[in-house]
């Protein structure tokens, strides 16, 4: 199963003048928000029933990740 999140949300911006002291130079930023993760994989058996892997279950809450950017 893969770990790929429900919701997302990514939003971006970016300030550029183009006249005066600050004409060239540039400043942005970022915010990403992604919701809790679950995956893995299931266990694995032999035909007598035996087991051959357990089974894996990964789980990740929630997260924000912040850029920001000058050049």
């Amino acid at each position: 199963m893969p770990v790929i999140p429900k919701h997302s949300i990514k939003m971006f911006t970016n300030y550029a003048p183009t006249d005066g002291a600050l004409a060239g130079f540039s400043i942005g930023g970022g915010v990403t928000w992604l919701s809790s993760t679950s995956g893995g994989n299931a266990a694995v058996f032999n035909i007598d029933g035996s087991l051959v892997t357990r089974s894996t279950i990964v789980r990740q809450g929630g997260y924000v990740v912040a850029d920001l950017r000058a050049g």
